[in-house]
């Protein structure tokens, strides 16, 4: 089945505009190692500053243009990823922010997994440490490093137990954990008519309210699952403020405050949470 990689853009975000060259190298390299032509990059650009995608070695790489999608916000990243959905053509879904690398074996894996009705992978997120960053992609860029290399560093940070997002709750239907991160993949079939709500405007809780959306949709049939850590993870290179979470305690906590957050604006705006 073709697998697309929806890619939200927005020029004037910083972090878009340093790291996208590393996130469709790093996206080329895993279509490489899987030796496959099946695969699509939809970036949807949200304005901002242009960027050259003619270097890119992905073969089949489309950029769309998102922002009449855009409600009031200049960078809504519910309207960009909703476009990505309608604009992409595979069956295989995967969301990947603009700032973010996939491993060697991301493309490979998704490929071979047998996917069932309901199931959706939530992929581990490291974070490369600030101080490191620098030396790190430029050696990188000079091919004096590799991405399995850098997957295998011991400066990786983790976020939370198996870096799973949040905010993670138990889901009163399927008995389950519900996984918030903002980056994970999923069959256009089981996806169905869920979206993201273009209300919200960032601090995370549109990743919330869309992975809680794809639960409360599927019921008893939602089976979220992680790969095995370096099947399909990621790196990102936001938050280098971030440390690494050493207890449980400390995400459980995270989660509730994240959670009542979540909440607190979905009243405020009128949306069912």
């Amino acid at each position: 089945m073709r697998h697309s990689f929806i890619i939200p853009f927005y020029g004037k975000h910083p972090d878009h505009k340093r790291y996208l060259r590393q996130c469709l190298m790093a996206l080329c390299d895993s279509i490489e190692h899987a030796k496959t032509l099946d695969v699509e990059a939809v970036v949807v650009y949200g304005g901002g500053s242009q960027f050259d995608f003619s270097a890119s070695a992905i073969p089949l790489l489309r950029v769309v243009n998102g922002r009449t999608n855009c409600c009031k916000n200049l960078f809504n990243k519910c309207a960009l990823l909703n476009t990505g959905v309608h604009e992409s053509r595979g069956n295989l879904l995967t969301f990947l922010d603009a700032d973010a690398m996939v491993c060697p074996n991301f493309v490979k894996n998704m490929a071979e997994h047998d996917w069932k009705f309901g199931e959706k992978a939530c992929h581990t997120v490291r974070y490369l440490p600030a101080t490191d960053r620098p030396e790190v992609l430029d050696a990188l860029e000079h091919d004096e490093t590799t991405l399995a290399e850098i997957f295998r560093m011991e400066q990786l940070m983790q976020k939370g137990p198996m870096a799973r997002g949040k905010p993670h709750v138990f889901h009163r239907v399927c008995g389950t954990t519900i996984f918030g991160n903002s980056q994970f993949t999923i069959t256009r079939e089981t996806l169905g008519d869920c979206r993201w709500d273009e209300r919200f405007s960032g601090g995370k809780l549109e990743d919330a309210d869309m992975n809680l959306r794809i639960a409360d949709a599927l019921g008893t049939q939602y089976k979220p699952f992680i790969p095995a850590d370096g099947e399909a993870s990621i790196i990102c290179f936001r938050h280098p403020h971030i440390k690494p979470w050493i207890t449980q305690e400390q995400t459980h906590l995270n989660n509730r405050l994240m959670l009542r957050r979540y909440c607190r604006y979905a009243k405020q705006h009128g949306i069912s949470a």
